[in-house]
């Protein structure tokens, strides 16, 4: 299913890629929505993004009042064991290198109610390097601007491959740029939904099972 994407400036860097689906779900089961209250203190106040498994919302902490992203998978999925294995996989491992230039993992539950399992991210304003490149007229930058831009993102990988992480999607759509306090442009490596964690044994040496298309 094709991601959707709102318009506007602030955008929910997490990554909702287009997901193809192949074969079909027995049931459906409920999809968040605008308004929900999820695990008790997040409520969803507008979609920024959607893909075939999930859906990004922009929401508000109601106990601190912070403006966060929540990527939510949908009902359908939560009772798939390797789906809601490599969403959590998502939240551990970003949490795990604890970069600044890669986007912050804040909470990852579960509403049992509500049947809901969410990632809570920070809440980023910009663009991607894509549309950012895509709004230049030669659609390229110069060397010291890509110098600027890259050597983060070099740092970024360099600190996850340190903990035995690969990402192994990136690309422009996948590195986030917002600005600093000086007007710099600060890039941040989003979306490690496909990442890899060559440091922990897995019993299956595929990933990508049949039934699910990651990555693009």
């Amino acid at each position: 299913m094709p991601a959707k994407h709102v318009s506007g400036r602030i955008l929910a860097a997490v990554g909702v890629r287009k997901t193809r689906l192949y074969g079909g779900c027995e049931g459906l089961g409920r999809m968040a929505q605008t308004g929900d209250v999820v695990g008790g203190k997040y409520r969803l106040h507008r979609q920024l993004g959607e893909g075939g498994m999930g859906a990004v919302f922009e929401a508000e902490n109601l106990n601190t009042g912070r403006r966060v992203a929540i990527k939510v998978l949908h009902g359908e999925w939560v009772s798939r064991a390797e789906v809601t294995r490599r969403f959590m996989h998502e939240a551990r491992v970003t949490t795990a290198i604890a970069h600044p230039n890669i986007v912050e993992v804040l909470d990852l539950d579960t509403d049992a109610e509500q049947g809901v399992l969410f990632i809570v991210q920070e809440l980023l304003a910009g663009e991607t390097l894509e549309a950012y490149l895509a709004s230049l007229p030669e659609r390229r930058v110069s060397l010291p601007t890509a110098i600027e831009l890259l050597l983060p993102v070099m740092s970024a990988l360099v600190a996850a491959h340190a903990r035995g992480i690969v990402h192994r999607d990136i690309k422009p759509a996948n590195i986030f740029l917002l600005r600093g306090r000086r007007g710099e442009l600060v890039p941040k490596v989003i979306d490690f939904g496909i990442a890899k964690d060559v440091a922990a044994a897995e019993p299956s040496p595929h990933n990508t099972q049949v039934g699910l298309a990651l990555g693009t």
